[in-house]
């Protein structure tokens, strides 16, 4: 069997195809979408503020007020999930849907490192 290269689609497209008998919402999906790029990224615990994260980022809504003063961070690496979300609350990134569209990009950077 061939391996599938993680790209951001493959990514996003996973947790639907693994969860397609399953009926839930869009957050359920959305979940999963973590827990899966918590899966591939393996042992490690870093969050990483690649150019493919911000792109992420961007494509899926977050606001420009947040996503501008990510992009500034860009290539920054978070040792851990604390020091992640700390940076976010800081920013000021507070709805649960900002928090969840910025830590999957930045799981998505620490999968493509």
């Amino acid at each position: 069997m061939t391996p599938v290269p993680v790209t951001r689609e493959s990514i996003a497209t996973a947790p639907r195809l693994a969860m397609s008998g399953l009926r839930g919402s869009e957050t359920t999906s959305r979940k999963n979408r973590i827990n899966f790029l918590e899966l591939l990224r393996g042992n490690r615990t870093d969050y990483i503020l690649s150019s493919e994260a911000l792109t992420y980022m961007r494509e899926h809504k977050l606001p420009q007020s947040f996503w501008l003063p990510l992009s500034l961070s860009i290539n920054r690496v978070f040792k851990d999930k604390e020091e992640w979300l700390s940076y976010l609350q800081l920013l000021g990134v507070q709805k649960e849907a900002h928090v969840r569209t910025a830590t999957e990009g930045a799981l998505l950077g620490a999968v493509e490192r």
